[in-house]
């Protein structure tokens, strides 16, 4: 299991949760990274546009790959039915269609949220096997819209040096 990594609820946690996913997996397979870096992608955002607390992130390999968000809110999520013009609440749907399992429980001081993945799978879905770095982007830009933290100015580069 790897050492727990703390993150602030603002939108540059989401982008850090990605690097810290493919960090710990090295060495699976390209498309479990990258399934496993989307889904962990939708839980940081939930943690910062949602629980609005710091969060800890950590990953267990062993039969299978555990990812776990643990947050000081102690309200537990339940996914979303967003209209097809909704710009959010596809999250949970997002992790509950590609994990192999995937839960929420109470502990001390707030609640964990988790998922599986088989090791060297991308996923129990159907969704497509590899998420490049756009695809995170957009949870950012949710994340920087619904927030009070201001985002890069027009023309200016924004995460992963996209100009917005």
């Amino acid at each position: 299991m790897s050492v727990p990594s703390s993150f602030p609820p603002t939108p540059r946690s989401v982008a850090a949760v990605r690097r810290l996913i493919r960090r710990e997996l090295s060495g699976e397979p390209v498309e479990t990274i990258e399934a496993a870096a989307l889904m962990a992608s939708e839980l940081a955002t939930n943690c910062v546009m949602h629980a609005r607390t710091e969060f800890e992130v950590s990953v267990t390999r062993g039969e299978e790959i555990r990812v776990e968000f643990s947050d000081a809110s102690p309200a537990l999520p339940q996914p979303g039915q967003p209209s097809p013009s909704s710009a959010s609440g596809r999250g949970l749907l997002i992790v509950s269609s590609m994990a192999k399992r995937w839960g929420a429980e109470p502990a001390e001081g707030g609640k964990t949220v988790w998922f599986t993945i088989a090791c060297g799978d991308a996923g129990e879905g159907s969704a497509p096997a590899v998420y490049p770095e756009p695809a995170g982007l957009a949870a950012e830009s949710r994340v920087a819209a619904m927030s009070s933290e201001p985002g890069p100015e027009p023309g200016m580069p924004g995460p992963g040096g996209l100009v917005s």
